[in-house]
Order: C-alpha cells, then structure tokens, then sequence
C-alpha cells in the first residue's frame, strides 16, 4: 500500500488542528510500514494508538470549534460515529485483515475526517479567523 503525503489543501487554517491531522497521516503511513514489514503485532499496536489519537483530536478540535462558536451537532455526531467505526476495524486486525483494515483507516481519514472538516475551513474563513 502506498503511503499518504499531507497535501497542502488539507490544511484548514488553524495551526493545531492542522498539526494533528499532519500527525495522524504519520501514524497511517508507520502502519503501511508495520505491513510491508510484515509487523503483525506492531500494526496492531500501531492501530490502537492511533484511535487514543483520533478520540483525542476529535476532544480538541471540538473545543476549539466551540471556543470559535462553531457549533455543529452534526460534526459532533460524525465524531462519535467514526470512533465507532475504528473501534469496529481495530477488531478486524485480530482476524488477519491488514490491508483492508488499513485501506479502511485511509478512507477514514481522507474521506471523512478531512472532508468532513471543510465545513469548518469554510467557517473560519467566513469570520476572517487569522491565528494558531
């Protein structure tokens, strides 16, 4: 599987957030690692941290979007949502199935939290945010 790079237009406009999502691409890219390394317990690994990250970014950037009185039950809902979902593809990897397991994380990634967090690019450029 080939590895992701953080494209520019992924970039939201605020520094922390766009920070962890730079963050959480590398953890992808370190599992497409454990696998072509054949890293079985390494992946898994791997994978459990990057949902404590996920769960973690989603706490923050809700925080943030409210301090910017971004108020988006609908964000707030995906949130939740997508942590259910890794939770359910964490257990994929205890039944051998890396590479779907892992093309599933970069649909996550790009398909739903990136895209999903446009709005709030949208957002911040609408009131003319400029700042970390």
């Amino acid at each position: 599987m080939q590895k992701l790079i953080f494209a520019e237009n992924w970039r939201i406009g605020h520094k922390q957030i766009d920070e962890e999502h730079e963050e959480l691409l590398k953890m992808i890219n370190e599992m497409v690692d454990d696998i072509e390394e054949a890293d079985v317990v390494k992946f898994g690994e791997s994978l459990a941290f990057f949902c404590e990250k996920v769960a973690i970014h989603f706490d923050n950037e809700t925080k943030i979007m409210s301090a910017l009185g971004y108020e988006e039950q609908k964000h707030e809902n995906m949130h939740s949502d997508l942590l259910k979902e890794l939770e359910l593809i964490s257990r994929k990897v205890e039944h051998g199935d890396f590479d779907r397991t892992l093309s599933i994380v970069f649909d996550i990634f790009v398909k739903k939290i990136l895209k999903g967090d446009i709005y709030f690019a949208d957002y911040l450029r609408n009131i003319n945010y400029v700042g970390s």
